[in-house]
Formats: structure tokens, C-alpha cells, sequence
């Protein structure tokens, strides 16, 4: 019949709802990574400018923070893990390898350059965010490939 819709079977309501929560625990992930990441820059900012009100955070909130902020990373990334499809894991692998591999590479070499006297000491946020990018555009190919 034209113009009618047809009903979804059992496999597409559950495929539906699989995908609801997976882009549902991504969407709460990207927001507690947002939290966490001006709560932690901002305490940092204060820490690293000498300013007075570093004085007034104890090592123990920010100890205390760090861990609620590291067990809160493996839950999520766990959560993530169960809630995706093997489609997806396998791209997640991919870029995690090639973001694995740029970092393993870049180190280690920008470093022996360095005691070599030809490049200055290693970046350490540089070579983080390069591994980050890498595996990012790995991700991002894989899935535009698929297209």
C-alpha cells in the first residue's frame, strides 16, 4: 500500500532502542567530559596562575576529584563498550591503534632527537594531542568509508 507505513518487526524495535541508548550514554559521556574538563581546567588555571585562591583547595579535594573523574572515565568507557555494536567497536579499535601507534612512534623518537641535541625536549600535551587527532581521522575515515 502506498503512503502506508508498515510496522516495525521485533529486531528493529530492539536494533531502535540499542541505538537510542548507545547515542544516549555517547551524549552523557561528551557532557561529563565537558563538566569535567572546565571544573578540572578552571582548579588547574587557579593552581598554575600563584593566585591566592590556590591556597584554598586542599590536595586532598583535588585527589578526591581525580578519582571520582578516573572511575567515572572507566564506567563510561565500559558502558560504552556493551551498548555498541560490533561495527563500531571495530572502528574504535582502529583509531585507538593508529592513536596508540602515533604516540608510541612520535615519543620515543622526538625524545632520542632531543638527547641528540637536534629537536628540544618532548611536548608531552603535543604528542597527546596529535595521538588524539590520529585517531580521530582514523575513526572518522572507517566511518565515511562505510558510506
Amino acid at each position: 500500500m502506498m503512503g502506508a507505513t508498515m510496522e516495525m518487526g521485533e529486531g528493529e524495535r530492539l536494533e531502535a532502542a540499542r541505538r537510542r541508548r548507545f547515542w544516549r550514554i555517547l551524549g552523557w559521556l561528551a557532557f561529563a567530559g565537558f563538566v569535567a574538563g572546565v571544573i578540572f581546567g578552571g582548579t588547574f588555571a587557579i593552581i598554575g596562575s600563584g593566585s591566592p585562591a590556590a591556597a584554598v583547595i586542599p590536595p586532598v579535594v583535588i585527589v578526591g576529584a581525580v578519582s571520582i573523574a578516573v572511575a567515572g572515565f572507566l564506567y563510561g568507557t565500559w558502558r560504552f563498550f556493551v551498548s555498541a555494536d560490533e561495527i563500531e567497536r571495530q572502528d574504535n579499535l582502529w583509531g585507538s591503534l593508529i592513536g596508540f601507534y602515533a604516540y608510541s612512534t612520535i615519543f620515543p623518537f622526538w625524545w632520542l632527537l632531543w638527547k641528540a641535541g637536534v629537536t628540544s625536549e618532548p611536548h608531552d600535551w603535543a604528542i597527546f594531542v596529535i595521538s588524539l587527532i590520529s585517531a580521530t581521522a582514523v575513526y572518522f575515515w572507517r566511518k565515511w568509508r562505510a558510506h
